[in-house]
């Protein structure tokens, strides 16, 4: 039994030695360790002592996860801006009628935003790694909702953190933000119009047609459709004065769906010399 002691004993100064300071690796903090002696009837000596390291070694483990996550929150806590402390800026630059550019400095992660309406009033909240093709989609997606936006920048490259400031300047705003409620709302916003829930029955007269006629009729219907749609949405831009370019996706509108055609960029890293190369 004295030996089960003087293993324990060891076994304590050598896992609180990992419980260092700053200033020493090596510095050593004895704790006090409470066992229950072994009923030697029932558990053989090595196996209490197994039982006991794997005890202390699992509470060491957990203290130590706990308080990294609790650093983690309070740091990135500091690193959430008020709303009301950011600027706002018009979604259509004065005179040009074009989008306005965000400057998107080296070492910028991804960004946070918030956009509002005509009467300033809170629409919607996003996150992304590319804030200027984001606010275009918006504007040709909601153009009636889209008149200006703030926009907070991180460096770090931390998912927790752009939720964390979403979800920060949501609930500072009474907790509900009608582009933000997970539904059919948000993904008016976030995705391609799908056309087809919203056709006439003139719409679903004249794409039946196409469909009895051919395949190509068909798409060619659903695409009369999907064109309609898109002036709509190009009718307010023009009445707004804006002059930013917008082109729609051509292939989504066979399949009744409308989105602004985007340039896609790799976020890979080259894995060789491009092709022709050597």
């Amino acid at each position: 039994m004295h030996s089960i002691v003087v293993l324990l004993f060891m076994y304590v100064v050598c896992t609180t030695s990992f419980q260092y300071t700053g200033f020493s690796r090596h510095a050593v903090r004895l704790t006090r360790l409470s066992v229950q002696l072994p009923d030697s009837s029932t558990t053989s000596s090595s196996d209490f002592v197994k039982q006991q390291l794997k005890a202390a070694e699992d509470k060491f483990l957990a203290e130590r996860a706990a308080k990294a996550k609790a650093s983690a929150a309070s740091g990135e806590q500091a690193d959430i801006p008020l709303l009301d402390d950011l600027e706002m800026i018009s979604y259509l630059e004065d005179g040009t009628g074009m989008l306005t550019s965000i400057i998107v400095e080296k070492g910028v992660k991804a960004s946070v935003y918030a956009i509002y309406d005509s009467t300033s009033s809170l629409r919607f909240v996003g996150v992304s790694r590319n804030i200027n093709q984001s606010l275009r989609m918006h504007l040709a997606r909601q153009p009636s909702l889209t008149y200006s936006f703030k926009y907070h920048h991180i460096s770090k490259p931390s998912r927790t953190l752009l939720e964390s400031i979403r979800d920060s300047w949501i609930q500072n705003n009474s907790g509900e933000v009608d582009g933000n409620d997970n539904g059919e709302n948000q993904n008016l916003w976030e995705a391609a119009l799908d056309v087809k829930p919203l056709m006439t029955e003139e719409d679903k007269a004249a794409l039946a047609a196409g469909k009895e006629a051919s395949k190509i009729k068909e798409e060619s219907a659903i695409k009369r459709i999907a064109r309609r749609y898109e002036d709509e949405k190009v009718a307010i831009l023009t009445e707004r004065g804006c002059k930013e370019s917008m082109r729609f996706c051509p292939k989504l509108k066979t399949g009744g769906l409308l989105d602004l055609w985007t340039q896609k960029t790799k976020d890979e890293v080259p894995k060789g010399p491009p092709k022709g190369k050597k």
